[in-house]
């Protein structure tokens, strides 16, 4: 089983020796998952029927969903690919060897159909699991939370394996990974007095890198160890032997 400490302090090593690439990734991570929001578009609908006619009204609505179908188009096309690439980027960052185009990896190399194709099953799962009932829904969270790492290192795989995987690797996990979550609470709440700044630069890129060092300690037990004493060869091709 792994120890949380350690999880973190090899997480923090490994963004450290690769310091503003991470920040920089860990940064298009974030946009990349949080997609566009339109909510206060939406409530515009909502309310404009109040101040305005029908017509006036439908037009906006068809606005408003016209973009809304764009964003949507945007996030499991490019968003949903350049995450993927993201999460690839920080699994070679635990040997040391993430660099700033592994972003686009999936693009580059012509899988990004695949990478499409999983993290879409992935989440309508999440939406239809999360629909039902929210308890469910967050467990299924941490449940497919290995599923992009999977993709990241095993960019053949078809959705069903790849989340099966993640599914089995979460199996009696998902408590422990839960409170490595909540460990960093104290460094979230001071992200935000200081309006977000030490989140980019520091708690959200030290989190993805622990995040990775999770999966590493999870996928490959006996290659997880202090950051550098893993098998320094080049995974920086296809699939990623650990």
């Amino acid at each position: 089983m792994w120890d949380r400490a350690e999880l973190k302090e090899r997480g923090k090593a490994a963004f450290k020796a690769n310091f503003w690439t991470v920040v920089v990734v860990a940064f298009i991570l974030s946009i990349a998952l949080g997609g566009l929001r339109f909510t206060q578009e939406i409530n515009t609908v909502q309310n404009v029927s109040d101040s305005y006619s029908y017509g006036e009204a439908t037009r906006v609505a068809t606005r408003v969903s016209s973009w809304s179908t764009l964003a949507l188009l945007l996030k499991v096309l490019a968003l949903n690919p350049i995450a993927a690439g993201c999460y690839r980027f920080f699994l070679l960052n635990t040997k040391g060897q993430g660099q700033i185009e592994d972003v686009f990896w999936f693009f580059r190399e012509g899988r990004w159909s695949n990478a499409v194709i999983v993290l879409l099953v992935r989440d309508v799962y999440l939406i239809l699991w999360t629909l039902l009932f929210i308890i469910p829904g967050i467990v299924k969270i941490f449940s497919y939370r290995m599923v992009p790492f999977i993709l990241a290192e095993n960019p053949g795989l078809g959705p069903n394996e790849v989340i099966t995987r993640s599914r089995e690797m979460m199996d009696g996990q998902k408590g422990a990974a839960f409170v490595l979550d909540l460990s960093f609470i104290g460094w979230v709440l001071l992200s935000v007095l200081t309006l977000g700044i030490l989140a980019v630069l520091y708690v959200s890129p030290w989190m993805e890198c622990t995040n990775a060092e999770l999966y590493c300690a999870i996928a490959h037990p006996r290659a997880a160890g202090p950051f550098g004493a893993r098998d320094p060869g080049d995974y920086r091709g296809g699939n990623m032997p650990y």
